[in-house]
């Protein structure tokens, strides 16, 4: 092959490699497949048993099979897409109570920021501003809850919590364990949460809760 040839496959190569890498870059969010969940956070309840409080649901699902959603508040391109997974997840809840199966969707946004998650903060003046902000976020998140029987509706800061490494591209994030070990990780960009991508995830669901223990 000519000197010429080989250096244009060379490039186009290294152009691939660096795509895929990219890809593979934008799609790694949260805990990976086979790990530990990272532990126990406090997030502010929409609704459920805690509504209204912080409360924690890794604490609250214990070694039951769950999913755990995070979504950006302001991912408005992958809203029917979340709208569709969680609607699924709430028929999947109801379905599968005998296995104690268990969802929640966790909201990541600014207007979470409260002293419960950033105790450092002291001006009250501050702290009375984010509590407003709160409320008009709470108001806000309760019209998507009251769409819900069964999954539970909480918000958080936009970091996500200490240790879940959420990816700051990824709008929304999808964690599914049991026994709080990790069994399948999925990440969606802006537009990609489709109702396709959501019935994928519930795929996995429905088979790992299908499956006989061994």
């Amino acid at each position: 092959m000519p000197r010429r040839a080989l250096f244009s496959l060379a490039v186009t190569l290294v152009g691939c490699s660096l795509l895929l890498g990219q890809d593979e870059a934008k799609s790694k969010s949260g805990p990976p497949p086979g790990s530990v969940l990272p532990g126990p956070f406090e997030a502010l309840n929409v609704n459920g048993p805690a509504k209204g409080r912080y409360h924690c649901l890794v604490c609250k699902f214990g070694l039951n099979p769950t999913v755990l959603v995070f979504a950006r508040e302001s991912g408005k391109e992958n809203a029917a897409g979340l709208q569709a997974l969680l609607e699924k997840l709430d028929a999947a809840a109801e379905k599968h109570q005998a296995k104690n199966f268990g969802a929640a969707v966790v909201f990541l946004t600014p207007d979470a920021a409260s002293s419960v998650n950033n105790p450092a903060e002291t001006d009250v003046d501050k702290l009375a501003q984010e509590a407003a902000v709160r409320e008009a976020l709470v108001a806000k998140l309760g019209g998507k809850a009251d769409k819900l029987k069964n999954v539970i509706v909480a918000t958080y800061p936009p970091e996500g919590p200490k240790g879940y490494d959420i990816a700051p591209k990824a709008d929304v994030t999808v964690l599914f364990y049991r026994k709080l070990k990790m069994i399948d990780n999925f990440a969606f960009g802006p537009g990609e949460l489709t109702e396709q991508a959501a019935d994928a995830v519930m795929q996995k669901v429905e088979s790992e809760l299908g499956a006989k223990k061994k």
